[in-house]
């Protein structure tokens, strides 16, 4: 494992790392425009610095969501802890859904060895899913959102694409299993970090693929490190508590229409 990481192209785990970095800025732009429409405003760069801090801690508290502890809590002074909760929560069951549609679409072109009956099926129930989710999202007026995910996956896949092709494994199509895979390895609770949990689902993912047990470690090595990098980067990025703008009078709100009235009476 040691010899592959040495001889791991660093412009490649660069590029990779890079694309970790805005995918992950991305992601907090995406999770700002399901908060909107639970009524939790901020501005962008509000919400990308909490989503890049709960990055930092994902990879230091076990599990790799216990950051997410820490976005509910940033977020709870603009509403209730209900509707921080459910923006966290939202944000990261849509993100995992929109992944697996994106595998199973590309299943049939995938590579990993599963019989037609199998691939097919799964393939068309994720065709459907993604209509569906086109369908909802302009009904619910988050289409900006579709917007954002798409644009999170491309990076995202991207970025692990370019950290395996530095050590030579060629993942091509079969990028979003992987990433799948790996994804819900390291949210499952028995480690700190996904430590652990992240190179055995590449293990796991790669197998199919006849990735040798060495190069998928280190590919779980290297791409924990990129996350690292990552976070290290929210820990020190600049995070302010949220604005909270205070409510109105209610007699001035009252005395307001009485106001106005005279104005436009004056005006007239």
């Amino acid at each position: 494992m040691l010899d592959r990481l040495d001889s791991a192209s660093l412009p490649l785990v660069t590029l990779g790392a890079a694309l970790l970095l805005l995918g992950q800025i991305v992601s907090g732009q995406r999770w700002r425009e399901l908060s909107l429409q639970l009524g939790l405003d901020e501005t962008p760069r509000w919400f990308i610095a909490i989503y890049l801090r709960g990055c930092f801690y994902n990879s230091v508290l076990p599990t790799g969501i216990g950051g997410d502890a820490v976005r509910v809590g940033a977020v709870r002074p603009l509403g209730t802890w209900k509707t921080a909760t459910r923006s966290v929560v939202t944000d990261r069951v849509t993100g995992l859904v929109a992944l697996a549609l994106a595998a199973g679409a590309l299943l049939p072109v995938a590579g990993l060895g599963l019989p037609p009956e199998i691939t097919w099926p799964v393939a068309i129930v994720s065709y459907a899913g993604l209509g569906a989710t086109v369908v909802v999202a302009a009904q619910r007026g988050l289409l900006s959102w579709l917007g954002w995910t798409l644009v999170f996956e491309v990076v995202w896949f991207t970025g692990v694409w370019a950290l395996a092709r530095s050590l030579s494994i060629p993942l091509g199509w079969a990028t979003p299993a992987v990433v799948l895979v790996v994804g819900i390895a390291m949210a499952l609770p028995i480690s700190f970090g996904g430590h652990g949990a992240r190179e055995a689902g590449f293990l796991l993912a790669l197998a199919p693929l006849g990735v040798a047990a060495d190069a998928a470690v280190a590919l779980g090595v290297l791409f924990g490190a990129a996350l690292a990098a990552v976070g290290l980067v929210g820990a020190f990025v600049r995070v302010r508590p949220a604005r909270v703008y205070p409510m109105p009078d209610p007699q001035s709100l009252d005395a307001a229409p009485s106001r106005v009235g005279v104005s436009v009476g004056v005006q007239s």
